[in-house]
C-alpha cells in the first residue's frame, strides 16, 4: 500500500493529460483526490506506526534488475514518514491553490501532480536508484510551471534553479556510482549496503570523497550557502502552490538525502566535512538574515 504514496498522483497526473482541456470541473476533482488519497493513506500509516520497533516498516519489495541489484523497495522510519506527513499536509493545501489557476489549468495540474508524486518517491523509497529516479523527476515539473506560471523573471529563475539542482545532480550521482562500485555488493538498496558498510566500512580516504559529492550535491538542493543563489529567485518568481512545495517540501529533501546517503552510509567520510558544514551552514543562517531584513519584496524575503 506504501507504493500507493507516490502512484495515486502520478496516475492523476496522467488521468488529467488525457482528460479534454474543457472538462475543467473534472480535472479539478481528479486533481484534489489525487492529493487527499495519499494525504488520507499518510494518517493511516502514523496511526499503525509503532515508534518503538527498530528499522523500517509497512515494507515493500517489487525485484526490478536483480543482475544490478536494483529493486523497488519502499518503507517507514520515523524520519520519512514525519517527512511524507509534512509532504501531505502542504500538497493537499497547495492543491486547493492549484486548482484555481485559470491559465492552462490542465497543464498546471499536469504538472502539480507530477512532482506531488515524485517527492513522495523520494521520501518512501530505499532503493538508492528509485530515491535518485524520483528526484530527478522533480525537476521535470519544476521548469515549465515557474517558467509559464511564474511572474516577473519567470524564466531567469526557472534556467538558474534547473542549472543549479542539475549540477548537483550530478555530483550526486558520481559519488552514488562511486560507492556502488566500492562496496562491492552490487546492491542500491539502503538497507542491504547499511548493514554491509557498517560491518566492513570503506576507506577513509573513499569515504571522504563520497561524502563531499554527496553533501555538495544534495546540499544544492538544501540551499547550502554559496550554492543558494538559485532559492530566493526560485521562491519569489514561483507560482504559489509551487512556491508552498518549495518552501515546505522541496528544501527538506536536501537534508534527509544527506542522513539517508552519507551520514548512514559513510560515517567517517560525513564526519571529516561536518566541521566545514557547521561553517556554511552558521554563514547562510547569518547571509539569509541579513539579505531578508534588506528585502521589500514579501516573496523575496521568504527566499
Amino acid at each position: 500500500m506504501i507504493l500507493i504514496l507516490a502512484w495515486v498522483p502520478i496516475l492523476g497526473a496522467l488521468a488529467v493529460l488525457f482528460s479534454p482541456a474543457s472538462a475543467l470541473e473534472r480535472i479539478r476533482k481528479i486533481a484534489l483526490v489525487s492529493a487527499a488519497v495519499p494525504f488520507a493513506l499518510t494518517l493511516w500509516f502514523l496511526a499503525r506506526f509503532n515508534p518503538a520497533a527498530p528499522g523500517f516498516q509497512f515494507l515493500v519489495r517489487i525485484p526490478w534488475l536483480p543482475d544490478l541489484g536494483i529493486a523497488y523497495q519502499a518503507g517507514f522510519d520515523g524520519i520519512n514518514l514525519t517527512l511524507c506527513l509534512l509532504h501531505a499536509l502542504v500538497s493537499f493545501a497547495g492543491a486547493f491553490v492549484a486548482v484555481s489557476v485559470k491559465e492552462r489549468t490542465k497543464e498546471y495540474l499536469f504538472y502539480y501532480l507530477l512532482l506531488t508524486g515524485a517527492l513522495y518517491g523520494v521520501f518512501t523509497c530505499l532503493d538508492l536508484f528509485f530515491i535518485y529516479l524520483f528526484y530527478e523527476m522533480t525537476l521535470i515539473p519544476l521548469y515549465p510551471m515557474i517558467g509559464i506560471w511564474g511572474s516577473k523573471n519567470k524564466e531567469y529563475g526557472a534556467m538558474k534553479l534547473t542549472i543549479f539542482i542539475t549540477g548537483g545532480a550530478v555530483l550526486a550521482l558520481l559519488g552514488l556510482l562511486i560507492l556502488y562500485t566500492q562496496a562491492g555488493v552490487k546492491s542500491f538498496d539502503l538497507i542491504t549496503l547499511r548493514e554491509y558498510l557498517i560491518s566492513s566500512p570503506l576507506a577513509f580516504r573513499d569515504q571522504k570523497t563520497i561524502a563531499g559529492l554527496l553533501l555538495v550535491g544534495f546540499g544544492v538542493i538544501a540551499s547550502l550557502w554559496p550554492l543558494h543563489s538559485w532559492s530566493p529567485i526560485g521562491y519569489a518568481v514561483a507560482p504559489t502552490s509551487v512556491s508552498m512545495l518549495h518552501a515546505g517540501v522541496l528544501k527538506k529533501m536536501g537534508p534527509y538525502l544527506m542522513l539517508r546517503t552519507a551520514l548512514a552510509l559513510v560515517p567517517a567520510g560525513t564526519l571529516a566535512w561536518s566541521g566545514w558544514l557547521a561553517v556554511l551552514g552558521g554563514i547562510g543562517i547569518a547571509y539569509a538574515g541579513y539579505a531578508a531584513a534588506k528585502q521589500k519584496d514579501l516573496k523575496f524575503m521568504v527566499g
